[in-house]
């Protein structure tokens, strides 16, 4: 664990965000759904706080950002949706903004599981060549591509899709 941050509880705003739940907890940082205080009616979105001494240096918190937005340039259905990244003025702590998943990590899915169908394989295995493949292509390198950074969700045909995460 890099440091120690509070917990957020339900109700707290974080830079422009109100909680509503936690999520989850990482190495890196806290996860929790909330919603855009200027948009209470919006669909909730998944906060990541980063934890405090998760950077050295101010110079690390600002190529978190950039490289942040670049990912946010991404249009795959198989990357996470990021749609703002910041530092939050009160706090400190750098902060992104993804689109809110509903599924499991794929280590959770192959710790319940075993191995996965050859069917399931090759799908979940293509789906992250096409993510990797386009944002290799916008100069975007995945440096801790893991089955803990892909989430498996219910894609729009009703079958599991890979989302890969944590760029």
């Amino acid at each position: 664990m890099v440091g120690k941050a509070k917990l957020l509880n339900a109700g707290d705003v974080f830079a422009d965000y109100q909680i509503d739940s936690l999520v989850g907890r990482g190495a890196m940082g806290t996860v929790y759904a909330a919603r855009r205080r200027d948009a209470p009616q919006a669909p909730p979105i998944a906060l990541k706080v980063l934890l405090p001494g998760a950077f050295s240096s101010d110079e690390m918190k600002v190529r978190f950002t950039r490289e942040s937005m670049i990912a946010a340039s991404l249009e795959s259905p198989y990357i996470v949706r990021t749609y703002d990244a910041g530092t939050d003025p009160v706090e400190g702590l750098p902060y992104l903004v993804m689109e809110l998943l509903h599924g499991r990590e794929l280590a959770d899915l192959l710790q319940a599981r075993g191995e996965l169908d050859a069917s399931t394989a090759l799908r979940f295995v293509t789906q992250i060549a096409s993510a990797l493949d386009q944002a290799h292509a916008a100069g975007v390198v995945h440096r801790d591509l893991k089955p803990e950074n892909v989430y498996v969700v219910t894609g729009e045909d009703g079958l599991p899709q890979v989302k890969v995460l944590d760029f």
